[in-house]
């Protein structure tokens, strides 16, 4: 038996997590985090866009700064969120965390030549 609501909460995470496999077997790409920080984070690229999952361990609020050489400058959008993050210096962004939260950031490709 499961709590109320849990079984719904279930059904839309086994949906993200389908709609997400394609990204989540692209090609790993590094992301730079501070050595002492509570967030985790990676890279994916698909398709020439690039994707950025990163997630709080701590039942802390935290701020971070990401270096994120292949951004090359791209705007993000933060995925499930209202919001864009657009990176100072080409390839550094910095973003807040809650406890225990999870961001994806998605980059477009970068423009043709």
């Amino acid at each position: 038996d499961l709590a109320p609501g849990v079984e719904a909460q279930l059904a839309r995470t086994i949906a993200q997590i389908r709609a997400l496999a394609p990204m989540l077997a692209g090609e790993y790409g590094d992301v730079t985090v501070p050595w002492d920080t509570s967030v985790a984070a990676s890279s994916r690229s698909l398709n020439g866009a690039l994707y950025l999952i990163a997630v709080n361990s701590s039942d802390q609020p935290t701020r971070i700064p990401f270096r994120v050489d292949a951004l090359a400058g791209r705007t993000l959008r933060v995925l499930d969120e209202s919001r864009t993050i657009k990176p100072a210096k080409s390839v550094y962004f910095q973003d807040s965390f809650e406890p225990f939260q999870v961001h994806i950031y998605v980059a477009p490709p970068p423009p043709g030549p």
